[in-house]
């Protein structure tokens, strides 16, 4: 891929050493293998096998689960296992957890809470700067307040030396927000947004050096830009007028525009987007949710290719990995789709409730490839 530019160091004092967990992200990539549990289902039209997904929950009480593939019957929900009971939890992101203090933590595949004890979980940083944590394919991205980008390389955790492991990547101190998807070779896409809608796409391997952050190509500088979602191996942007656009892959760009983006919907309702490798949805203010067809383009009838799949108010939030969607309602409930049912006139059919606890404060699931 070609690579334009270069975001050059903001000046500052010399960043904190920073934390790591395993030997190498190869490790790291093995041990997530450990503990994905399968999806079911594979949407219309593909014709590999499904692709493995991990799925996490959060309680407003910090206790972290972790489903096991097992729904609820009629009297209980018995597919959770809990791998944490931290107060200080902040917010999950896969296998990843940040606590209020800004320390992070990954989990080994294997721990769970026994007693009042939850073996499992190695500290890889502790730099109070940090401001979001995103869990890829091959490990995991973090942006902090200044924002500059960090990739954690592996190392074997925090020591009393410090927090050894993480590459810095950027130092732009515009960036806003960073979306990770998997890539077409099973690494991760990292994208970065930045306050004036500048998009730029990294390449997964320049980190910074002493003078420069090169390794990042600049898609597209809309500043309509809402929100970021890399799935279906791309990237999809959610504009704040609910337009949805989808980058070709490839084209950069140029002095004068940026080419390579298509509009596939344009419905002010959309309220969010999610996706994973092997989907992509939309989530209206009405908690209706609709099922991208992977190929079609808005035209001047309309914007076809969407498929209702649920229209139940109490939708608050979707989040997609592989191939599997699962949606959290304001009850606490959790439900995950069969990946080929939609909506008739009189129900919505094919949703599959997985838990029902009122504690439930926020879901999360790692995105995945074939193999």
């Amino acid at each position: 891929m070609t690579v334009i530019g270069s975001l050059a160091p903001t000046r500052g004092s010399t960043p904190c050493i920073k934390r790591s967990l395993w030997a190498s992200v190869v490790t790291a990539a093995l041990a997530l293998c450990l503990f994905m549990v399968p999806s079911d289902q594979a949407s219309a039209g593909d014709v590999a096998t499904p692709r493995p997904v991990a799925l996490f929950q959060v309680h407003d009480t910090g206790a972290l689960w972790r489903y096991t593939d097992t729904p609820c019957t009629a009297n209980a929900c018995p597919g959770w296992e809990i791998i944490d009971r931290n107060p200080r939890t902040e917010a999950i992101s896969g296998h990843y957890q940040r606590h209020v203090d800004k320390k992070i933590w990954i989990w080994d595949g294997r721990g769970r809470c026994t007693g009042a004890a939850c073996p499992g979980w190695t500290l890889i940083d502790t730099n109070p700067s940090t401001k979001d944590v995103v869990a890829a394919v091959d490990g995991v991205y973090q942006r902090h307040a200044d924002g500059k980008l960090w990739k954690y390389t592996g190392g074997g955790g925090c020591t009393g030396a410090g927090c050894p492991g993480w590459a810095l990547i950027d130092t732009d101190p515009r960036t806003e927000s960073i979306a990770v998807g998997v890539g077409a070779f099973s690494n991760s896409d990292l994208y970065m947004r930045q306050v004036d809608g500048k998009i730029w796409k990294w390449d997964g391997r320049s980190p910074c050096t002493a003078n420069a952050c090169p390794g990042w190509m600049l898609i597209d500088t809309n500043p309509r830009t809402k929100a970021l979602v890399a799935a279906r191996g791309t990237l999809f942007v959610l504009h704040v007028n609910g337009e949805i656009w989808k980058w070709d892959g490839q084209s950069r760009c140029t002095a004068t525009a940026c080419p390579g983006w298509t509009l596939i919907d344009k419905n002010p309702s959309t309220a969010a987007i999610a996706g994973g490798y092997g989907g992509f949805y939309q989530r209206h203010a009405d908690g209706k949710i609709w099922s991208w067809d992977g190929r079609s383009s808005c035209v001047e009838a309309g914007c076809p290719g969407w498929t209702l799949i649920d229209s139940n108010p109490r939708t608050k939030d979707i989040v997609a990995g592989g191939k599997a969607l699962f949606q959290l309602q304001v009850n606490g409930e959790i439900w995950k789709w069969d990946g080929r049912s939609r909506c008739s006139a009189t129900a919505c059919p094919g949703w599959t409730l997985l838990d029902r606890n009122p504690h439930t404060k926020a879901i999360t699931a790692v995105d995945t490839k074939f193999d």
